[in-house]
């Protein structure tokens, strides 16, 4: 399923939920990849075949200390990834 005019309506819901988590205190991660697996999805989740899965957010408490937050992690600066046109 294609949702061409929907998209940005997704994203923009998406951002809003997991800012509005952050505002309670609360972590989010952002998945794509569970959505790959509707059906395994359907059976760990209870939701019926009647909807539509676009996207997942996992919400809960974030630990700043799990082992996962000190992988190292290297990232392009700003200056290599941008390219300004008439700024």
């Amino acid at each position: 399923v294609r949702l061409v005019g929907s998209e940005m309506c997704i994203r923009d819901s998406t951002q809003a939920i997991a800012l509005a988590a952050e505002g309670l205190g609360l972590g989010t991660c952002i998945m794509g990849k569970p959505v790959e697996s509707p059906n395994l999805l359907r059976h760990l989740t209870g939701i019926p075949q009647s909807d539509l899965i676009l996207c997942c957010i996992a919400v809960g408490y974030a630990d700043p200390n799990g082992p996962i937050n000190s992988l190292p992690r290297t990232r392009a600066s700003v200056e290599e990834l941008t390219v300004w046109h008439g700024f």
